[in-house]
């Protein structure tokens, strides 16, 4: 465990994060008749390392892309020309497509039918789309797509994705113009699970899924939390003692 968050947590072992700490006022609860003032235990916002996974993929995923259209089919990357500007052509070999030579449109044209048949202009794997730079669009829309739209989907969930963990309550909370928020009583809580990749563990972050007895929200998963079991652990620790709580209020009653 790192020393901030050694410096968060109190001797009940309960976290409290000053450096992630956001706007949020703890509401006043009722339960039957009693009303409950809660506070807050521990909040925090979704961890960029998180998507740590996505991005190396990403990177493979360019990488292939990027080798397949300027190494293995380069020849649709750009128009070439000779000396006197005149557009060049790439042929092979009709039985042989390693053997290729540079010609001029001219020059092809020039070809008696027997060499003609014997040459084939030589097209990369996406000639349909014509010859003009078609590599790079083809690398850009296949590679640079994917590439922002994982670069929007990390700056929203740090932006809008929150996580706040009261005395009685664990509340998620994403969305930047509709904001929406779910929540559970810690009382309600039946199971909770911890899920971890290979980087993610070697990272330290990881993803709290929370197994409830409340209808409208059965299931709460929580991406990109920091010390995933540690978190865990305070959460079902509060959970515990809430229940017993109550199941002593019960039989004084």
């Amino acid at each position: 465990m790192g020393d901030e968050e050694k410096q968060g947590q109190s001797e009940s072992g309960e976290l409290k994060d000053s450096k992630t700490k956001m706007p949020f006022e703890p509401g006043v609860l009722k339960d039957g008749d009693k009303v409950i003032k809660e506070t807050v235990q521990w909040e925090e916002r979704y961890h960029l390392r998180a998507m740590t996974s996505r991005f190396i993929m990403l990177v493979i995923w360019m990488v292939f892309w990027g080798w397949l259209c300027f190494v293995v089919f380069p020849e649709a990357a750009q128009q070439k020309t000779n000396e006197k500007g005149e557009p060049l052509y790439i042929l092979a070999k009709t039985h042989d497509d390693s053997k290729i030579k540079t010609i001029t449109q001219k020059e092809f044209n020039a070809l008696s039918d027997l060499n003609k048949k014997d040459w084939k202009p030589k097209k990369s794997a996406f000639a349909f789309l014509g010859e003009n730079n078609v590599n790079i669009y083809i690398f850009l829309v296949i590679a640079g797509l994917p590439f922002l739209m994982t670069l929007y989907r990390a700056i929203y969930n740090k932006v809008s994705v929150s996580y706040v963990l009261t005395d009685y309550r664990l509340i998620v909370r994403e969305g930047l113009f509709l904001k929406r928020e779910f929540q559970v009583r810690l009382i309600q809580i039946r199971d909770l699970s911890v899920y971890q990749g290979l980087i993610q563990l070697m990272l330290g972050v990881g993803v709290i899924k929370v197994f409830s007895n409340d209808a409208d929200t059965p299931e709460l998963t929580m991406e990109g939390i920091r010390d995933p079991v540690h978190r865990k652990e305070i959460i079902y620790k509060i959970s515990e003692q809430k229940k017993s709580e109550k199941e002593f209020y019960m039989g004084q009653a």
